[in-house]
């Protein structure tokens, strides 16, 4: 088992997704692959962050209920481009709710003249009779 610590690294600060408890977790195993998400993901990351992203699979023991888990490591860049999107995202969506609010009390407001057209055009022509 590869020993995070020779290293001379202490591991990440996490919470152990099993009990809860909050302290570094030993790295029991390093996957040896650089993964890449999906086809359609790396598109979204390569117009965000300027290339696909790579990230890095490691497998903790939690030292409070001795459970495995997989962390994931990205690069910082990746993770600021990734936030920085996020933020830019969130903003958009605020943007087109206020939008579709205006509209559709523009709609309604339509339907009811439409209505009041409606009412104007029928009397007219019950008159005409």
């Amino acid at each position: 088992m590869a020993n995070f610590y020779a290293t001379g690294k202490p591991p990440l600060a996490m919470q152990c997704p099993h009990c809860g408890a909050y302290d570094g977790h030993e790295v029991v195993r390093t996957l040896p692959h650089h993964y890449k998400w999906d086809d359609a993901s790396t598109t979204f990351f390569e117009r965000i962050a300027g290339r696909d992203i790579s990230f890095r699979k490691r497998v903790k023991r939690c030292k409070k209920c001795s459970s495995t888990f997989q962390s994931i490591e990205l690069w910082q860049r990746y993770l600021a481009a990734l936030i920085a999107e996020a933020r830019k995202l969130t903003s958009q969506v605020e943007l087109l709710k206020a939008e579709n609010a205006l509209l559709v009390s523009h709609r309604t407001d339509l339907n009811k003249r439409l209505q009041q057209i409606r009412k104007l055009a029928a009397s007219r022509s019950r008159s005409n009779r």
